[in-house]
């Protein structure tokens, strides 16, 4: 419907609800579902989208995301935890990749200036992992590696 202003509000639909999973933070949240059926939701607290503050948070639901848990913090490194990647095998091993880095002063403040997203990837030995559930329970995590000379992309596939 280009250009059409009309648009549907999942929220409104029938059978549909809305319950607040995490307050007061939540960035880049991923979720799951465990084989028992319970929900696994990870997300980025206490820092916004750049801050050495950054840590990862867990929440769980085990009423198919009507309420869910007090948060649970999962990393809290001394580096800047962030871009979580989750995923779960067929016999219920939760698998949680994580960035634990970044380019901080010793007042732990950073000028906030990317640039090109690629040139700064030499300060990096490892980041932004993606972790996908695979039907046959395996996990596949994919992530960078490697130096200012050479950044690789790197799968690793975990069997139950």
């Amino acid at each position: 419907m280009a250009g059409s202003s009309e648009y549907i509000d999942v929220r409104a639909l029938a059978g549909t609800f809305e319950s607040l999973a995490y307050q007061d933070g939540g960035l880049f949240p991923l979720l799951v579902a465990l084989p028992d059926g319970t929900m696994l939701g990870v997300a980025r607290g206490r820092a916004g989208h750049v801050g050495i503050e950054g840590r990862l948070d867990a929440i769980r639901s085990k009423d198919g995301g009507r309420t869910w848990s007090s948060t649970a913090t999962i990393a809290d490194s001394a580096r800047d935890d962030r871009n979580p990647a989750l995923g779960v095998t067929t016999s219920g091993i939760i698998v949680l990749s994580y960035r634990a880095g970044g380019a901080y002063d010793a007042a732990g403040k950073t000028d906030n200036n990317t640039g090109d997203p690629l040139a700064e990837m030499g300060l990096w030995s490892f980041g932004l992992p993606y972790a996908e559930s695979l039907p046959n329970g395996e996990v596949l995590v994919v992530y960078n590696a490697g130096t200012k000379a050479a950044m690789d992309l790197h799968w690793v596939r975990l069997q139950p």
